[in-house]
């Protein structure tokens, strides 16, 4: 009976462990969730501090070296990077990457994604070669697991583009867009991010292949309407300065006053995204040379942000 008795008084701790761990994992979940949402909504203050709660719940629940760590610091850097706040990004998802590296192995797809957040804090210390490097070796990986034609290497190849294209390194930028379009091509029905089309659109647009450009912007529009009226005002106005920087002064203007339409209703902060398409039609206009539209959204500008700003400082 002692036996019996000690190996029951041995379960009964465990399953209460297991209860606990069980527990710590159903709450960062639900942190997690919050993050997104509280990041969807434009609450990146409020984001950042369930963020690190994220991180603390995840450490407590296992050890430094869990990847629900990883993805906590991940979610950091993300609503540092939101905020452009001055903090060590670098040291961040170096943390994170080693950790996917040492537990999934180096050529995991998750060590890819963690490689391309080290090429965006790269980028922001103004460390490009190494930013390059880390994209290319993300790309690498992605190709071992996928193959280097499958439709999931949008993300990283529109980086690799929109990198090059900052940079005005066409020559180098071009594999990688002319790669893109093969796979864009070879798959006329798979739902690419609005974001990514338009990254190789803007490239387009940079080495003078204009109708290809065009087919671009309109596939990012498209694609743009199944991720919500926001998205798609976005891909709306990125067609318009396309077509202004093409000189077509009056479809432009159509398209932000598009634009500005979609965005009426919506009660989610759209702040920098208005400002922008206002500021778009005042640059129309005196493209124009309407000087009283001009003028005209120039005082609306002036009161919108006049508007914003009384709310912000009523809301401390």
């Amino acid at each position: 009976m002692k036996t019996i008795f000690f190996a029951v008084f041995l379960i009964i701790p465990l399953v209460f462990a297991c209860t606990q761990k069980e527990n710590l994992q159903t709450e960062w979940s639900d942190l997690k969730q919050k993050v997104a949402d509280l990041h969807l909504q434009g609450e990146l203050d409020k984001a950042l501090l369930q963020a690190e709660q994220m991180l603390i719940l995840a450490e407590n629940k296992s050890n430094s070296e869990d990847l629900d760590v990883a993805v906590s610091l991940i979610f950091i850097g993300r609503m540092h990077s939101s905020l452009q706040d001055d903090v060590n990004l670098k040291q961040i998802y170096q943390r994170a990457l080693s950790i996917r590296k040492n537990i999934l192995g180096p050529d995991h797809v998750k060590v890819a994604e963690s490689l391309i957040h080290m090429s965006e804090a790269y980028r922001d210390s103004n460390e490009y070669g190494r930013a390059a490097l880390s994209l290319e070796r993300a790309l690498s990986i992605f190709e071992k697991n996928l193959g280097p034609y499958h439709p999931e290497l949008d993300m990283v190849l529109s980086a690799l583009v929109s990198f090059y294209d900052r940079l005005k390194d066409y020559d180098k930028g071009r594999p990688f867009y002319d790669q893109f379009m093969t796979i864009l091509n070879a798959n006329p029905n798979h739902s690419f991010l609005p974001v990514y089309l338009t990254k190789n659109a803007m490239f387009a647009e940079a080495i003078g292949q204009y109708a290809q450009a065009e087919i671009l912007h309109g596939r990012a529009i498209k694609t743009a309407a199944l991720f919500g009226p926001l998205t798609r005002a976005i891909a709306i106005n990125n067609y318009a300065a396309f077509q202004f920087e093409s000189g077509n002064y009056e479809k432009a203007e159509l398209l932000v006053m598009e634009a500005l339409a979609i965005l009426e209703p919506l009660t989610k902060p759209v702040r920098t995204i208005k400002i922008t398409l206002l500021e778009s039609i005042v640059e129309v206009n005196l493209a124009l040379r309407n000087k009283d539209k001009a003028r005209k959204f120039s005082k609306q500008l002036a009161l919108y942000m006049a508007e914003e700003d009384l709310k912000s400082h009523l809301s401390y």
